[in-house]
């Protein structure tokens, strides 16, 4: 058995439970050892404690699973200032305990308490750790919860930008509060935002180029020129008259390290955002190519009792001298053999799918009045693959759009193979006053299927072009193979 297999969802989260408890364990035992004044911190760190968790559990629940974010607005605020004022009170009660009044008496925990100046910087305080307290209660629920509600989490409508968003409030503020003057503060927070849109330039336009095109000069070369730049802005917020800041033009090597770790974390953030996704795109693409193949097999019926049915039908029709239905009912068989057999594999012989082509334009011909023209080029098709069912739908649309019964109609297709290259061409006639039947509707898979298809078997390795004017509708694909 697997070590993997042992760790099951609740052992999962029994770890994260008892990481956090050891966490908040250690802290109080530090703080208790400057008992008995600090006891009322103690008292603090399990009120956090329990609304870490309400949050985490309860809160995030509501606004995540139930999408109901105005409950989630309500609790969190009433609950913010219900735990908000109880840490105040904490906080009277230990400094009750460590002053007294000029006479000598004990000081009451009511005169810090009712103090407006506690009250404002109380609240001030809890809105300054509220933020990285709901980022680290997010990350918590994230690694609770199932696989499956951590996928749909991430795929949520907004979450990337809220998370971007959240992420970059939480900075601003560590680095805002962590200046020792107003002056430093500014500075920090202008440095930020240069890092910031440097971060996300990398992330979303430099990443992208050297993962499509593998082009490592190009990537160097525009973060070589993006340092440059920064460099320069460094040099200007040192410089700006209302920052009086006697530091010389920027310590470069801080400055290198911080461009650096930037362009790793901005690196693997968009790698990762690309994986993932092109893995979304490739699960929607076969889930499409799933439901196509669904629908051929609802399609078909029980090939045993079809085949025979086609096989009477054809020997009734041999028997009364009826040749071209006895041929189209062969042409017919063949087909449905073809959707029974070859449909459901990777690739076939090309000239199998040529030869399907052709008993699908002689059935097409028996319902027109006016037989259309039609002429069919093949070349060089012998040694060719393809991914069956790919070119039917363009030759199905030319009938059903393009080929009107009852009026002189024109198609041409052509084939023709160039070494590991198919080049496939469709032109037909087209009226804009043809209407087609619903009865019409259903055979064949769809344009737009068949274009979901290339781009999951012959993916960067196929051209596709459709072009309607002067009355003509023309399909053209170009798609590199390999030879069977």
């Amino acid at each position: 058995m697997k070590i993997q297999s042992y760790f099951t969802s609740n052992i999962k989260k029994g770890v994260v439970h008892l990481i956090v408890l050891l966490i908040a364990i250690k802290i109080i035992t530090i703080t208790a050892a400057s008992l008995p004044a600090r006891t009322w911190d103690i008292y603090t760190i399990w009120v956090c404690l329990f609304a870490y968790y309400m949050h985490s559990l309860v809160f995030l629940p509501i606004l995540i699973k139930k999408k109901n974010l105005k409950k989630y607005v309500l609790l969190t605020i009433v609950s913010f200032l219900i735990f908000t004022f109880a840490i105040i009170w904490f906080e009277a009660k230990r400094s009750s305990l460590i002053t007294h009044h000029f006479d000598g008496t004990p000081s009451d925990p009511f005169d810090f308490f009712l103090n407006p100046q506690r009250i404002i910087g109380g609240l001030l305080v809890s809105l300054l750790v509220c933020i990285p307290f709901s980022i680290l209660s997010l990350l918590y629920y994230v690694l609770i919860i199932n696989k499956e509600e951590r996928k749909e989490l991430l795929s949520m409508k907004y979450a990337e930008l809220s998370l971007n968003t959240i992420l970059f409030i939480s900075l601003f503020l560590l680095v805002f509060t962590n200046s020792s003057t107003i002056e430093y503060g500014i500075k920090n927070i202008l440095e930020l935002v240069v890092f910031t849109m440097f971060f996300y330039i990398n992330t979303f336009v430099y990443t992208p180029i050297v993962l499509k095109t593998r082009n490592i000069f190009k990537y160097t070369l525009c973060n070589l020129i993006s340092f440059a730049f920064i460099i320069t802005l460094t040099g200007m917020i040192y410089g700006w008259y209302f920052i009086k800041i006697t530091k010389p033009l920027g310590n470069h090597m801080q400055i290198i390290i911080f461009f650096l770790t930037t362009v790793i974390l901005s690196f693997i953030y968009g790698y990762v955002r690309l994986k993932l996704k092109n893995n979304e795109r490739l699960f929607h693409l076969k889930i499409g190519a799933k439901e196509s193949e669904l629908q051929l097999l609802k399609s078909q019926v029980n090939p045993h009792f079809l085949f025979n049915t086609l096989n009477t039908l054809y020997a009734t029709a041999l028997g009364e001298q009826a040749t071209k239905t006895a041929e189209s009912t062969a042409k017919l068989a063949n087909l449905l053999r073809y959707m029974q057999n070859d449909i459901h594999k990777d690739f076939i012989l090309l000239k199998n799918e040529i030869s399907y082509l052709q008993d699908y334009i002689i059935i097409q011909k028996l319902r027109c009045a006016i037989e259309p023209e039609i002429t069919t080029t093949f070349d060089n098709v012998t040694n060719q693959s393809i991914s069956p069912g790919l070119l039917i739908p363009f030759v199905e649309n030319a009938f059903k759009y393009g080929i009107d019964p009852s009026k002189k109609s024109e198609l041409s297709i052509s084939i023709i193979c160039n070494e590991n290259t198919i080049h496939f061409t469709c032109i037909n006639s087209y009226n804009e006053d043809f209407k087609v039947h619903q009865t019409e509707e259903g055979f064949g898979i769809g344009i737009k299927n068949a274009q979901q298809r290339l781009q999951l078997v012959y993916p960067n390795k196929h051209t596709f072009e459709i072009l309607k004017e002067n009355n003509t509708f023309s399909v053209k694909l170009t798609i590199t193979t390999k030879a069977l």
